[in-house]
């Protein structure tokens, strides 16, 4: 031993170099993060919910973050949950939803495969590994889908590919669309309704939905009043 002795607490006094890089890592994504989605202008979600028969349906505005970004221009897409807890099994249909106006009338549900639209938003570039992939619309290609070869991503360079087009509905509009058929009791199923858009300056509405048995048999109204904007 050199008889000196050696200061324990010398770590409180100097804090540890990665640690610190580590906060500042995560301090400045966090700030990133909050950048972007201010600069993407997505809308916060707005939940509401409510029960009928034993069957609870949870409605959120605000939450499409799929592609294109900006879909609400074309639809109003509302992600909707459906839990059957009663005994008896329910049929879920996407069209029998619809956005009740507080001045009347009323916005309907269409099947994605119904929505028609075109955005001017790049889509995703293809994959590398893959021939088929979400590009822009070609003669023969179906609406959306295009065969891609490898190729820069025009989000990134907006020099490649300007001024397309891109036809709806989309691939992230089918995958995340409310599927359809009968909901067992205890089951659970969840996705998105696309709705007409609403008048100029509409923001509030009732979501209804009858719930029906298999049957045909009502067995009540959903009714959830929702902000959009």
């Amino acid at each position: 031993m050199d008889g000196i002795a050696r200061a324990p607490s010398a770590r409180v006094h100097h804090p540890n170099v990665m640690d610190c890089r580590r906060a500042l890592t995560l301090v400045l994504l966090a700030l990133l993060a909050a950048g972007c989605a201010g600069r993407l202008g997505l809308p916060e979600p707005r939940v509401a919910s409510a029960d009928v028969a034993g069957v609870e349906v949870v409605a959120t505005a605000g939450a499409w973050r799929g592609w294109p970004a900006d879909l609400r221009q074309v639809v109003t897409p509302v992600k909707v949950t459906i839990a059957n807890r009663g005994r008896t099994p329910i049929r879920v249909d996407a069209t029998t939803f619809s956005l009740a106006l507080a001045e009347g009338g009323r916005l309907a549900a269409a099947l994605p495969t119904d929505v028609r639209g075109v955005v001017t938003e790049p889509a995703p570039a293809a994959s590398p590994s893959a021939g088929l992939g979400l590009g822009p619309t070609r003669e023969r290609s179906g609406p959306g889908w295009a065969i891609n070869d490898p190729r820069l991503d025009p989000r990134g360079d907006p020099a490649v590919e300007p001024d397309r087009a891109w036809e709806l509905p989309s691939a992230d509009m089918l995958d995340l669309a409310l599927p359809e058929g009968v909901l067992a009791a205890g089951q659970t199923v969840s996705g998105f309704v696309y709705f007409e858009r609403p008048p100029r300056g509409v923001s509030a509405v009732t979501l209804t939905w009858p719930v029906v048995d298999t049957a045909g048999e009502r067995l009540g109204t959903v009714a959830i009043p929702l902000t959009l904007r």
